[in-house]
């Protein structure tokens, strides 16, 4: 396997591995979500399908899952803003994983190899003598996806 092969499968499934997880806590959010407005389980179920996980976005879902939160009197406000936080790290990061290319470049294929760290690139909207022109690279290091991966764990089981 070349060393571009191995970046690209290493790429895949951080990808695949993160955004599995993201999924899984933008579902815990929906549940969260219908229970609070329905008790009827076939009702939250309902609910779901129709309207949260088909018509919410990520960040409307969690400031509905905030609002929520901050109407029950025993949860500390603290603890509420850290989890937040928590959730809006987590939502930039997956987006970078979802939505950004990974670099092929010389100088990523050498950062992957000696350091093991991927890099994604945003490109500009606006062309530059007719090419997108790179807008912003950010590398991460598989310590940094553990990381991240932990946090995401985290949340789920707040």
């Amino acid at each position: 396997m070349t060393n571009q092969e191995l970046l690209l499968k290493t790429a895949y499934e951080c990808r695949g591995k993160i955004i599995q997880l993201v999924t899984e806590m933008e579902v815990m959010i929906d549940k969260f979500i219908a229970e609070y407005f329905i008790k009827d389980e076939d009702k939250q179920t309902e609910l779901i399908n129709l309207i949260i996980s088909s018509q919410i976005g990520l960040l409307a879902k969690k400031s509905i899952f905030e609002y929520i939160l901050y109407q029950n009197k025993e949860n500390k406000q603290e603890d509420i803003k850290k989890l937040i936080k928590n959730i809006d790290a987590i939502i930039t990061e997956r987006n970078v994983f979802a939505h950004w290319p990974v670099s092929l470049s010389i100088e990523s294929e050498t950062l992957f190899i000696k350091e093991q760290k991927l890099t994604f690139v945003k490109l500009n909207r606006g062309k530059h003598n007719g090419v997108w022109k790179l807008g912003f690279e950010k590398p991460f290091s598989e310590s940094q996806m553990n990381l991240l991966i932990r946090c995401i764990d985290g949340v789920n089981k707040t």
